[in-house]
């Protein structure tokens, strides 16, 4: 794996991939997302290890969430999907994010009209 250039951006922790993740999620479904526990953070912990930020994680997480794919919204865009394989790397790219998720949710809920 490529070395990753010094970024201003404090570094991730699992607490915040689970923050980014949740609130993401939020805007998507209006609740909580219920489970993060032992398992999840193990699984969060990839995201960490392949040197991640946590705006790299708040956007590809929101994203994540707003893809309408069949298998995803079925099963409620589950974290362990996000983080837990090679998916994330789709969710990555360089196209620029919400700034906010107050940005994210109203971009979801112009695509519901």
């Amino acid at each position: 794996m490529p070395e990753r250039a010094e970024r201003p951006n404090p570094a991730l922790t699992v607490p915040d991939a689970f923050a980014a993740f949740d609130q993401a999620w939020r805007v998507r479904y209006g609740r909580p997302y219920l489970g993060f526990g032992p398992r999840l953070g193990k699984v969060a912990k990839g995201l960490i290890a392949f040197g991640l930020t946590r705006d790299e994680v708040a956007a590809a997480a929101a994203r994540y969430v707003a893809d309408d794919d069949p298998y995803l919204t079925k099963r409620r865009h589950p974290f362990e999907v996000f983080a837990g394989g090679n998916r994330i790397n789709q969710y990555l790219g360089d196209a620029p994010a919400p700034d906010t998720f107050a940005a994210a949710s109203a971009q979801f809920l112009e695509r519901l009209k």
